[in-house]
């Protein structure tokens, strides 16, 4: 019964497992974050913004109802003059009146005139806000394909070292079993032999260490892309790329152009400007044309109705706080351009050091594989002379043991090849899905 339920395990994980490429992983991670998502949402409350803004040259109109009572003189007079029965009769009570009931009824609108440039400035800024919320959109979506991208690479170098120390164990503990038929023989010194066992258990324990890291990357990743890391295998391969070359100036400029965040941070910038604008003509006059339809009624039976119409024209002059207010906002302005200065500052900083990591390790490639070749050839020299007695099984294990490090070299230096590549194609603006699927291709 027992094999039998971990058979069905088996099966089950063995079923929906499945290879996942750099693009698909990348598709998948984007589609599912909620950081992107999020900027969407602001993006559309901005478009939001701008209708509002846009509508409210159109005026407004508002229906009001309001039941009233009372026997105070002012307002029963009033009330009676709206109802329209008022009579010389009224004037004998008008100091001691009967309690008077009202329902009114209001229809009131207004349509501006002349704001002091308030809703021209206003649907600026909004307009600029749409621009502001949809290139962060975009840079949250790039930074999300950098991220993911970033862990199936991680993850990728950790399979990799893997994959290369099993077959360096397999290698040593076959060298391993005949020098311990040797050593049963007394026909090679007890001290190299345990010396080669303590060199094999410094490789188990990496081995076990490897595989403790790979599990938590595989882990982080099925997490970004909402897979079961049980179900996660990774079908690309961490391969020498083929990349092409990069001017680091030339690309450190194009990015200044074409950062999102830069985008940004301009219009927020222009943003201020304009709010600085706002203040200094918010002492211009504003005029509205408004009208008002009012029904009256003790009853409803006997509704009198009545009308008012006209211009408002408002000059605010005499405000304290004007020139505060004013003298704020200009500094909020400096302020959002010495913001956007220093990111393009740093922006063309972070370029230049990712495209100069990419062409150091891309140099670095070169002699990391050379030094792997001379491994192998050290091990291949090695091993006939320890099975003629003319080396030590420690010597041999030694050699297995730098051709694993000379490998693990050479497989971080192509692990950084490609993700500085990543991380210079996310600093520039250019990781679209065709660069995504370029270092895919890279990855074979």
């Amino acid at each position: 019964m027992k094999y039998g339920v971990l058979l069905t395990l088996i099966l089950s994980v063995s079923l929906n497992a499945a290879e996942i490429s750099l693009t698909q992983a990348v598709q998948k991670a984007a589609d599912r974050s909620e950081n992107v998502k999020a900027a969407l949402y602001g993006k559309e409350a901005a478009e939001s913004q701008l209708k509002e803004v846009k509508n409210s040259a159109l005026g407004k109109i508002s229906l009001k109802t309001t039941y009233t009572q009372g026997d105070e003189p002012v307002y029963a007079f009033a009330q009676t003059l709206r109802q329209g029965k008022f009579s010389m009769a009224s004037m004998a009570s008008v100091n001691n009146p009967d309690s008077v009931k009202n329902t009114e009824f209001a229809l009131e609108g207004g349509v501006p005139l002349f704001t002091g440039f308030k809703i021209s400035n206003y649907k600026e800024m909004s307009a600029l806000g749409v621009k502001a919320a949809d290139d962060y959109a975009q840079r949250v979506l790039s930074g999300t394909k950098f991220y993911s991208s970033y862990l199936y690479l991680t993850a990728l170098l950790r399979k990799s070292l893997n994959e290369e120390l099993e077959k360096i164990l397999t290698s040593s503990k076959e060298e391993l079993d005949l020098a311990e038929k040797l050593n049963e023989n007394g026909m090679i010194p007890g001290s190299d032999y345990y010396a080669a066992l303590a060199i094999y258990s410094g490789l188990k324990n990496y081995k076990d260490s490897l595989d403790y890291e790979l599990k938590n990357d595989i882990i982080k990743l099925a997490s970004e892309i909402g897979e079961e890391p049980q179900n996660l295998i990774l079908s690309a391969n961490l391969t020498k790329p083929l990349y092409r070359d990069l001017n680091c100036r030339e690309v450190s400029e194009k990015a200044l152009s074409s950062r999102k965040d830069l985008k940004v941070y301009e219009n927020m910038f222009k943003i201020s400007e304009i709010s600085s604008k706002i203040e200094k003509n918010s002492i211009l006059p504003q005029a509205e044309a408004f009208g008002a339809f009012y029904g009256n009624s003790g009853a409803i039976d006997s509704l009198r109705t009545s009308g008012v119409y006209g211009l408002r024209l408002t000059v605010p002059f005499g405000d304290p706080s004007y020139f505060a207010r004013y003298e704020k906002a200009q500094a909020q302005s400096k302020a959002a351009k010495e913001n956007f200065l220093s990111e393009q500052r740093k922006a063309k900083t972070e370029v230049l050091n990712s495209c100069t990591d990419y062409k150091s390790s891309v140099n670095s490639a070169a002699l990391a594989l050379e030094t792997v070749q001379k491994a192998e050839k050290s091990l291949e020299l090695f091993r006939p002379l320890y099975r003629k007695g003319k080396q030590s099984i420690m010597e041999v294990l030694r050699a297995e043991q730098s051709l694993f490090q000379a490998k693990a070299s050479y497989l971080e230096t192509i692990y950084k090849t490609h993700l500085f590549y990543l991380k210079t194609s996310f600093a520039a603006e250019t990781l679209s899905g065709e660069k995504i699927k370029e270092i895919e291709d890279n990855l074979k």
